[in-house]
This record gives C-alpha cells, sequence and structure tokens, in this order.
C-alpha cells in the first residue's frame, strides 16, 4: 500500500502534467489529509510572507543563483504576469513564483525550510512551483528544444565556426558540440510503469556557453543515435545550418553518432588497421576543442541540484524532462547574466539577457 507521502507525490506530479486541475488537486489532498499530516503540519502563518527586499545579496545568490536586482528583471523577460492566482483564493506576485522554482531547482529542500522561505503552507507552495515550471515550459521550451535563430543565425555560426578554429579545431565549418551524457539515477524514476536506472540526455552546446538545443532524458541504456533521432536535430540542421552563401555547417559529436552531412565525428580505428597520422591529428584537435564544452552540462546539475536529488518518491519521465528543459533555460539566463568558463576559453560574449528572450 503506498504511504500517505508517496500518494501525495503522485498527486502533485499528476497535477503538473495537467492530468488533474487545480481544484480537483486541492480535493484530494484533503481527501488524503489524516492524523498523520495533521501531526507533521508546519505552523507557516508564523512565519512572514516572503519578501526578496529583506534578502541580502549573498543568500539570494545561494538561494536563487541569480542577483538580487536580475531577478524581478528576469520574471518580466519570462513574461510571468505579475499576479498568478489558482484555484481562485490562492494569489502570488511573479517574482515570489519565480523565487520559489528557482529555490527548489537550486536546493531540494525539506518542506519545513520552504514555509519559513515563503509564509505558505505546503499544497499551496508545491501548487505554485507546478504552475510556473508548466508556463515556463509551454512559453519557453522552442527556445531549446527547437532552432533558436536568436543564437542560431547563419552570422552566428560563422562567429561560432571562426571561435573554434581559432583554437585549433581543423574542423573549419563546425559551430558547435553534440554530446548524450548518461547520468546514474538516485530516485526512483518511472516511464510507463517501468524503472528507468540511469538516464541520457542529448545537449548541443555552442563555444559561446550557451546551450542551443537539448533532448531527454530517455532510458540510459538506448544509443545516441536513438536519441539523434527521436530529437529531430537532423532534419533542422539541414534546413538551417548554412551560411548565406550557400557552405555548409556541422556540429561535432563522439563516435557513436553516424557521419553526415552536417555531424561529423571522430574517425574510428579499424580492426585491422592504425589510423593515419593526419586522422589521429584530426581527433585530438576536435577533442581539445570539445573538451571546454563539456563542462557546461556538469554545471546545469551542479546548479540545479533538483536533477540529481535523492530520494525514495516515484516521478515520471515526463516530468523530470520538463524540468530539464526549464533547468537548462535558466542555465542559459545565468550564462547571459555571468558568462561561464566555455565562453572565456572561445573568447565569445554570450548573447544579451533581452535578446534570448525575445
Amino acid at each position: 500500500m503506498s504511504s500517505l507521502n508517496e500518494v501525495r507525490d503522485m498527486l502533485l506530479i499528476s497535477h503538473s502534467l495537467n492530468i488533474i486541475t487545480d481544484e480537483e488537486l486541492l480535493l484530494l489532498m484533503l481527501e488524503n489529509s489524516g492524523k498523520r499530516s495533521r501531526k507533521s503540519s508546519f505552523p507557516y502563518d508564523d512565519y512572514e510572507p516572503f519578501s526578496l527586499d529583506d534578502m541580502d545579496e549573498d543568500e539570494c545568490k545561494s538561494d536563487f543563483r541569480f542577483e538580487k536586482d536580475h531577478i524581478p528583471w528576469l520574471a518580466e523577460l519570462l513574461e510571468l504576469p505579475e499576479k498568478l492566482s489558482f484555484s481562485g483564493s490562492i494569489k502570488v506576485e511573479n517574482v515570489e513564483g519565480l523565487c520559489l522554482v528557482l529555490k527548489q531547482m537550486t536546493n531540494p529542500c525539506q518542506k519545513n525550510d520552504l514555509i519559513q522561505c515563503f509564509g505558505r503552507p505546503i499544497t499551496e507552495l508545491r501548487m505554485i512551483t507546478n504552475k510556473v515550471i508548466d508556463y515556463l515550459y509551454r512559453a519557453h521550451k522552442h527556445r531549446i528544444t527547437k532552432w533558436n535563430e536568436e543564437i542560431l543565425s547563419s552570422d552566428y555560426l560563422q562567429q561560432y565556426s571562426a571561435a573554434i578554429s581559432s583554437k585549433g579545431g581543423v574542423l573549419e565549418n563546425c559551430f558547435g558540440f553534440v554530446d548524450c551524457p548518461v547520468r546514474q539515477n538516485n530516485r526512483k524514476i518511472f516511464n510507463e510503469e517501468k524503472p528507468v536506472y540511469s538516464l541520457k540526455y542529448q545537449n548541443v552546446v555552442l563555444p559561446n556557453g550557451m546551450i542551443a538545443h537539448t533532448y531527454g532524458p530517455i532510458d540510459g541504456k538506448r544509443h545516441d543515435s536513438t536519441l539523434l533521432g527521436d530529437s529531430n536535430l537532423l532534419p533542422d540542421l539541414e534546413q538551417f545550418a548554412s551560411t548565406p552563401n550557400g557552405h555548409t555547417m556541422c556540429i561535432y559529436g563522439n563516435p557513436s553518432y553516424p557521419i553526415r552531412i552536417h555531424l561529423k565525428a571522430p574517425y574510428k580505428q579499424c580492426k585491422d588497421s592504425e589510423l593515419t597520422p593526419e586522422k589521429e591529428a584530426y581527433n585530438k584537435s576536435m577533442s581539445e576543442v570539445k573538451s571546454p564544452t563539456e563542462w557546461l552540462f556538469p554545471d546545469v546539475f551542479n546548479s540545479f541540484k533538483f536533477l540529481d536529488y535523492q530520494n525514495n518518491h516515484k516521478i515520471s519521465l515526463d516530468y523530470v524532462s520538463k524540468m530539464h528543459v526549464v533547468c537548462c533555460l535558466v542555465q542559459n539566463a545565468l550564462t547571459c547574466f555571468y558568462g561561464n568558463e566555455t565562453a572565456k576559453f572561445f573568447n565569445l560574449e554570450p548573447p544579451a539577457i533581452e535578446d534570448y528572450f525575445s
């Protein structure tokens, strides 16, 4: 039999995936509240309502990853409505809603920590979190799951390839790098009732430190080429990855990827013959310029520990996918504001935050 906490978690996940409405969530949460929940409830009305103005700069960076003055600006750029309302009686300002999501993404915390910070009952906090994440996903997922002209125009592709070449990359038309890292799963994640023990993501990273495209996760047992096909990345490359004068541009991946006009990979050593010195030099030069872009993916997990958070509660693969997209979007916002080591290595400036979210 499922525990009360597991039932609550499944209700909240169902709400986040739009399976049940606000009203249904509140009703079901009330139906599943008993003596145990009353004994473990926290006195939220003992705490002051949330106020960003009352927080100091260090606390703000620690809890939300952004400087205090940048958070209202980010809420505006994300086009979060100034007032969010749920089930008629629950109202929250956009800055508070964004801060709630950032705090939980940054450092998944205990219920009492959230209640102390925001002065609301946990059911409200979870509902607000789900609604804000759902809004950000629906409103902005195209920036990172589709071809984004704001950072992938023909002129930018040439700038990226020039930066890669300047660092020793011999593939002169390469503008970015694709990879499929695997993360061991510390949570009970289920895909259509089947447990998933590792997760695989596909990311395209640019030399200016931005994540240009992301897809996943899928079961870590699946082949990289499966992600490539499911993500529809190749058709986008075929349609858009060229210079104004018609020269083909490409991305560079690992040996498991198929070789295409717009997708290159290292030379593989055959059983009966060694690689030529020229091919070895090619592999070495491209590996050296690809490595700095691989710093970015761990940055996402280090900044947003929700994705690696260990607990014993079941969660759906669809929910992890939605959270991953939102985390990557917020990571790009961090890069726009503050840069990162990848951009510094290639001597490129990330886009202005208002241009990325235009």
